[in-house]
């Protein structure tokens, strides 16, 4: 786990105490009457502050524990994977050079693209940020023409990969 992600499960964990006990102090107050003017009191025992005649504190303290619930929420909400670069290469025959008006390459869900179309053998070097979480790497070259080719290849550990589009 990283530690955004820790650090979002504690404030979680501390937001879920305190409304826990807030809904404690709520739940087991004491209510009296007040024989002067029937009018009914309650009293909550709060640790630190002493005891209270009224049930607002408790209460409060319910909507206080939201507040570490709503930052563990915007840590986790704005964050965004680690990317780690794949250096390629991708060689395109001279005889299909001609038939190629674009190539795709990409790795999974990351892509680059091109529109210039090569004339002759050429090698076009190539970088794409992945995530660093995914198990396996797959790498692929897709041109788009008159007749479209395609290569595959699954990237090597030490993130790079070479691609040959050939007829």
């Amino acid at each position: 786990m990283t530690e955004d992600f820790i650090f979002a499960l504690f404030l979680l964990g501390i937001g879920v105490l305190i409304i826990g006990v807030g809904a404690y102090l709520t739940y087991h107050q004491k209510v009296y009457l007040n024989p002067a003017d029937n009018s009914v009191m309650t009293e909550v025992d709060i640790p630190l502050i002493g005891k209270l005649k009224t049930n607002i504190p408790a209460l409060a303290l319910c909507f206080f524990g939201l507040v570490p619930i709503y930052f563990g929420y915007h840590e986790m909400s704005n964050r965004a994977p680690k990317l780690v670069p794949f250096q390629g290469e991708v060689t395109l025959d001279g005889a299909s050079a001609a038939d190629v008006d674009a190539i795709t390459v990409g790795i999974t869900s990351s892509a680059w693209s091109t529109l210039a179309t090569p004339s002759g053998q050429v090698s076009i070097p190539v970088t794409i940020s992945v995530p660093d979480t995914w198990q396996s790497y797959s790498a692929y070259a897709f041109t788009f023409g008159t007749k479209p080719r395609l290569d595959i290849a699954g990237a090597s550990p030490d993130r790079t990969f070479k691609l040959k589009i050939s007829p």
